[in-house]
């Protein structure tokens, strides 16, 4: 991990974390689970945090794990190292799906699962519109806001575009647009005995 006089020579904006923010991975988190991840947080609460990471695409897609769905335009990402074996959902179909709760201005989490599976079959919801998960990441109460202090994580403010995206570069590029002292974080090699 970094130590913290570069984080504080950069003079880093500081943002608390909260449902709808980005938890962005330091360059060299040891963790393979989180290593270059994006996270959106979907809760956040003095019991806990709950999140799916938005960027690290698996090699199958919704079908492949589940009976329910035909031929679907969709990826399945890994959401995290807990509950694998369950599958989350965002989407911009708020008002279309019962039970939808909003993330974000324009991002729900969740909904009537019936109705989804009976649109998508259907065709009517494009790629764009949706993103599947197997897994999510959790923290227990005080677990993250320690994991923050120590940083290993950058929180920056989500938005629903970024968070369907299907970009492998998302990391760096959410990095990127955040001005120069991010940037260079975004440059930072994957091994820096490499370079």
């Amino acid at each position: 991990m970094l130590d913290n006089s570069f984080f504080e020579d950069l003079k880093f904006d500081r943002y608390a974390p909260a449902k709808g923010m980005f938890l962005v991975s330091e360059p060299f988190l040891p963790d393979p689970n989180f290593s270059r991840t994006v996270i959106l947080l979907t809760e956040h609460n003095d019991k806990g945090s709950f999140g799916l990471v938005l960027n690290k695409t698996m090699d199958i897609k919704p079908e492949d794990v589940l009976e329910t769905f035909t031929s679907t335009p969709f990826h399945l990402y890994s959401g995290g190292p807990v509950s694998l074996n369950e599958m989350f959902y965002i989407h911009a179909l708020g008002n279309r799906f019962e039970g939808s709760m909003e993330i974000l201005p324009g991002l729900f989490w969740g909904g009537n699962f019936e109705q989804i599976t009976a649109e998508i079959n259907q065709g009517t919801v494009s790629k764009d519109k949706m993103k599947f998960f197997a897994g999510y990441s959790g923290w227990g109460a005080g677990q993250l806001q320690s994991e923050i202090n120590q940083k290993s994580w950058i929180v920056l403010p989500g938005d629903a575009a970024t968070a369907l995206i299907g970009d492998d570069q998302m990391w760096k590029s959410i990095l990127a647009r955040h001005g120069k002292k991010y940037e260079v974080l975004s440059n930072f090699p994957q091994n820096p005995d490499l370079n």
